[in-house]
């Protein structure tokens, strides 16, 4: 924080509460635009989580600029340090979140947080340890010779006991992700396909890809990372995703969201406003599809909505978690005969699809397959898994 409350419990005829103040109005906050926030170097979800923080960053600059014309009182000064207090935290977290690109929250500072290592208990405990993948779990994956992880920098599970109770009942399971190899080197699509090719190999359980071909130049394989995170994940796509085209799935997801996650519960805002979004841009979108030169513009769109940046996998996130949860628990597989939807593009502007992992009959027999498509596109075995790693604790600062 920029200035020091600690000792403005006496505000009756005190110049330092004054200065305080003033200070404050007169400091230059070197925040970036709204506009420009988009263009962060970070992960979506931390975006999206800072778009967020700046929202309330703008709404308490009005009020601040209301309290200040109002007569000077006591309570008045009062309520102008609240704000400036909360304004100084919402640009701590802000330029915190931006350079490590990861969500910090308030509670990370309070000494008195649970420690990680209770919330991964107890989140095993609700969820049981079989559907909980935590940094022992990631490990006995990838193999702890060759993943670099920090107890220290696990960032704490942000959701509550009622969330991951529901997704226990939903069949979801709770997953870290890391994005470094042991060395430092960051964590890809195409190192991950190296590292475990001979474990599963050895174990008799295939291999990673099926075959690495027409992505193999493509950034989502040899240069996105996992985000050091927790998501919450679907073990299936979800129900009614299939044989429906992009628009129509992100529609599903929706459904999803308010019926099922958040049924009889408090949706966090930054859901029900990429909700709102969404809806505003529904039916361009609609005649984007259907339109042979623009459907390109179409993707550009999906792929930028805030609910698919909150909602669905990338392709390293679905390669990463199916193939965790294929080592750890022995042969179970994920997307066995389906395929998710993922929110990247290729080259060609198309959206990028995972998944027919070993099943038989179908031509992802031994190993993933990653296909391109329209969005208008569909198919019986084209669904999309739900993955969020924003819970209501993410945002209870």
């Amino acid at each position: 924080m920029p200035f020091s409350s600690e000792k403005l419990s006496d505000i009756n005829n005190n110049p330092e509460a004054q200065d305080y103040v003033q200070q404050f109005r007169q400091s230059d906050i070197k925040m970036e635009s709204k506009n420009e926030l988009t263009a962060l170097k970070v992960s979506p979800e931390v975006q999206e989580y800072i778009k967020a923080l700046w929202k309330e960053y703008e709404e308490l600059i009005e009020l601040l600029e209301k309290v200040k014309d109002q007569p000077q009182t006591d309570e008045t000064t009062e309520e102008q340090i609240r704000i400036i207090n909360r304004l100084a935290t919402l640009i701590e977290l802000m330029t915190k979140s931006q350079k490590n690109n990861k969500i910090v929250v308030e509670e990370e500072k309070n000494i008195d947080q649970e420690p990680i290592s209770e919330q991964i208990s107890r989140a095993q405990e609700i969820m049981g340890k079989g559907n909980v993948f935590d940094h022992e779990a990631i490990k006995i994956a990838f193999g702890a010779e060759n993943i670099k992880i920090d107890i220290e920098q696990i960032p704490l599970i942000p959701f509550s006991d009622e969330e991951l109770k529901r997704a226990k009942e939903l069949g979801q399971f709770l997953i870290l992700r890391v994005n470094q190899t042991a060395d430092g080197q960051s964590l890809t699509m195409e190192r991950i396909n190296e590292q475990i090719q001979l474990k599963l190999i050895q174990k008799n359980l295939g291999k990673p890809l099926h075959n690495v071909g027409w992505y193999r130049d493509e950034d989502f394989f040899l240069k996105e990372t996992p985000q050091l995170s927790w998501a919450l994940v679907t073990k299936e796509v979800i129900p009614n995703s299939k044989s429906k085209n992009y628009l129509e799935q992100t529609t599903e997801i929706v459904s999803y969201l308010k019926n099922k996650v958040f049924a009889g519960q408090e949706m966090p805002k930054e859901y029900k406003q990429a909700i709102i979004d969404f809806e505003n841009v529904k039916d361009k979108i609609a005649l984007l599809i259907d339109d042979d030169e623009n459907w390109p513009e179409a993707t550009k769109i999906l792929e930028g909505l805030s609910i698919t940046k909150l909602t669905r996998q990338t392709p390293v996130e679905a390669f990463y978690d199916m193939n965790v949860d294929l080592l750890v628990n022995k042969g179970n597989r994920l997307l066995e005969e389906t395929l998710t939807w993922t929110k990247r593009r290729n080259y060609e502007g198309e959206l990028v699809s995972i998944g027919y992992v070993g099943a038989d009959g179908y031509v992802g027999a031994d190993g993933a397959n990653l296909y391109g498509q329209e969005p208008d596109s569909w198919g019986n075995a084209l669904g999309v898994s739900l993955s969020r790693s924003l819970g209501s604790l993410s945002f209870k600062i």
